[in-house]
């Protein structure tokens, strides 16, 4: 079993607090630790530019310039997406970026690539919101262009969705040409999504690696069950594709930390669904602050965005902050430390300081040794506090939804 870690972004509201001149010192440092530390196979983006569980003014930083960017100041970890939207840029000039940034990094990227799901984010950049059928027909077209240009040198398509001819890709990318990559697509290529019908079909015949996300151990089984179905269907030895899921991970020292960190989770997401509600950013962040100066000290709710500036490790050029020991700090602090943010916790200095990993073929398993940890779905906190469906656009849409 193997791990990788999503390096915050801003996507899930990671660098709140931090300022923009800050921020690629804290994605960075924490890309070097990971990359130092052998007990990390992979270190993973979103691509997104819209901020979840609703769109705000909060940063959100562009998976692919992130990825070149990693490519230069990692020297041993494997750089991927979780995943690439298909629609959001043409597949061959997506094939030919994947395929500069494996050269950059010397052969250390994964491909996750998925049909798309984020309504607003797709409307507001003028993608408009094709239907489901429309999406992964993308899908399916886009992956078989970047096969043949990874593997060929270039790609000729004339597909319902997209057509090329005879777009070149010269060098071809390092795995698969000069390194060992995938037999099959030279970069390696993983299919994201859990659709049964259709998802789980493109994978069948593309994907090195599947990768369906969140769920129960029965999720992950019945789905597991489906793709062997597909492959035999098309002929191709399931042992062939690599499974993976995503667990949202809170990991602390003791039970009561993780509590106070589970308690800022919900505080937080209590906090967006206000931001949804009023539909604008200065009311949310005031909203925030009210409920914080509400709060007695000892409080684990989060703390205002000016009370956390500068607590995120910092840029390589600025000063490290002097750390005062976890026992020695008042409750207080230790309480907004640790609710500030899930999935980080560089000011502490720890190895394993982003929750949100990915654990190849499944299970709940000892991620940081030494560590207590506990596997929270975010769904069943949302749900607590009523935004199941927070992340759906506020437009009407088809009532009709077909689970593919």
């Amino acid at each position: 079993m193997r791990f990788g870690l999503f390096i915050p972004q801003g996507w899930r509201h990671d660098l709140v607090g931090i300022e923009p001149a800050q921020q690629w010192g804290v994605m960075a440092g924490l890309a070097r630790r990971a990359d130092e530390n052998d007990q990390w196979a992979s270190l993973w983006v979103y691509d997104h530019f819209h901020t979840l569980l609703h769109p705000t003014q909060e940063a959100t930083h562009e998976a692919w310039s992130l990825m070149a960017a990693y490519a230069g100041i990692t020297s041993r970890i494997r750089l991927g997406q979780m995943c690439t939207c298909m629609a959001y840029r043409p597949p061959a000039y997506l094939a030919k970026v994947a395929t500069t940034v494996d050269i950059v990094s010397g052969g250390r990227v994964e491909m996750g690539i998925g049909a798309g799901w984020y309504e607003h984010e797709w409307r507001a950049y003028g993608y408009g919101f094709p239907p489901p059928k429309e999406r992964l027909g993308r899908l399916r077209e886009g992956v078989e262009i970047m096969r043949q240009m990874w593997t060929t040198g270039s790609g000729t398509l004339d597909g319902t969705h997209y057509q090329v001819a005879g777009a070149l890709n010269f060098p071809l990318p390092l795995q698969g040409s000069s390194i060992e990559g995938s037999p099959a697509n030279g970069i390696p290529l993983w299919i994201a999504g859990g659709g049964e019908k259709v998802t789980l079909r493109i994978a069948a015949r593309y994907a090195d690696y599947t990768n369906f996300a969140g769920g129960s151990l029965p999720d992950f089984v019945h789905k597991d069950e489906l793709l062997r179905g597909h492959c035999a269907a098309v002929g191709r030895d399931d042992a062939e594709i690599t499974r993976s899921t995503n667990l949202d991970v809170v990991i602390g020292h003791s039970q009561g930390e993780i509590d106070d960190r589970l308690a800022g989770i919900r505080d937080r997401a209590s906090s967006e669904a206000v931001c949804r509600r009023t539909r604008s950013r200065r009311g949310c962040v005031t909203t925030q602050r009210r409920r914080a100066a509400a709060r007695p000290s000892n409080s684990s709710s989060v703390s205002p965005p000016s009370a956390r500036q500068g607590w995120a490790t910092p840029s390589p050029t600025s000063p490290r902050r002097p750390m005062t020991p976890r026992a020695s700090r008042p409750s207080s602090e230790r309480s907004s430390r640790n609710s500030r943010d899930v999935r980080t916790d560089v000011a502490a200095g720890h190895t394993y300081g982003c929750g949100l990993v990915r654990v190849e073929f499944g299970g709940r398993t000892d991620v940081a040794a030494g560590h207590t940890y506990t596997c929270v779905p975010l769904r069943d906190l949302f749900r607590e506090i009523g935004v199941e469906r927070a992340w759906r656009s506020p437009r009407p849409v088809s009532t009709r939804h077909t689970r593919r």
